[in-house]
């Protein structure tokens, strides 16, 4: 379910700015579904790529990923669906992509300013 959001963006020494995200909350069960398969398929690409010479790195290599992606899945709450926010020094839209994974508080980078806004959930 498609749900919208406030949200307060901050950063140090500057006014917050007010903005709005359209996201869909993702349950417990299905963030542990999608960590577990990233996880099982990338222990089968390990155990498959074991066999190219230098043996032991690509299977590591492939092990690292699959923990990542299932780290990152696992801690992802919403999946945006559309982000209306611009940083508070500059006033340049951030750069929230649609169908990202996020959970807050939320650290985004402004490629104009070079700073890091901090977005939250308004109360």
């Amino acid at each position: 379910m498609t749900q919208t959001l406030d949200l307060d963006i901050r950063l140090g020494g500057h006014s917050p700015v007010a903005g709005s995200m359209m996201a869909q909350r993702r349950s417990t069960g299905e963030r542990a579904t999608r960590a577990a398969g990233f996880l099982i398929l990338f222990l089968f690409i390990g155990a498959g790529v074991v066999f190219i010479p230098p043996h032991i790195p690509w299977a590591a290599v492939a092990i690292v990923t699959g923990v990542v992606l299932a780290f990152k899945q696992w801690r992802s709450e919403y999946r945006v669906q559309q982000f209306d926010g611009k940083c508070p020094r500059c006033g340049t839209e951030l750069p929230v992509k649609s169908e990202e994974g996020v959970r807050f508080p939320l650290k985004v980078t402004c490629f104009e300013c070079h700073h890091e806004p901090v977005v939250t959930i308004r109360d």
